[in-house]
């Protein structure tokens, strides 16, 4: 197998994940919106040992930071997906019982591809972190 074949084996290429808070996103794990996909990180890291190429610098200096809201339909989503998420409220739920169940950390994985028609909006944080993003605009916004 190839470098870029192993790569989208053991970097999750070929499927969607959609976490179910966008702030645990955007505090958290950050770096999808910095970098992107973990498949486009690796394929950058491995660049990077390759040729010595700052690879990840293009990366979080190419694109607009964009979270996209999505509804998908609940039988889009496995029995054991909605089984781990129940299982994970009731935790949640149980240990901070004082507070309410909050910002949760949270991902459906998908193996098929979604139609377009689940993604509701979109926007681009004004913070990732503790970084404050530069006010960007994109085409797309613009049409708007």
């Amino acid at each position: 197998m190839d470098t870029i074949t192993n790569l989208r084996v053991e970097n999750r290429g070929g499927r969607l994940s959609l976490s179910l808070d966008d702030l645990n996103l955007i505090q958290y794990t950050n770096h999808y919106l910095l970098y992107g996909s973990e498949y486009l990180a690796a394929i950058a890291a491995q660049l990077f040992r390759q040729t010595g190429e700052n690879c990840m610098a293009a990366l979080i200096n190419t694109g607009i930071p964009t979270v996209f809201v999505c509804d998908i339909p609940i039988s889009y989503i496995s029995d054991l997906s909605i089984q781990n998420l129940v299982e994970k409220l009731i935790r949640c739920a149980l240990e901070d019982s004082n507070e309410g169940v909050g910002c949760m950390d949270f991902t459906f994985t998908f193996s098929v591809t979604l139609p377009s028609e689940f993604i509701t909006s979109y926007y681009h944080p004004k913070k990732i972190g503790n970084k404050k993003i530069p006010r960007i605009s994109c085409p797309s916004c613009k049409k708007l």
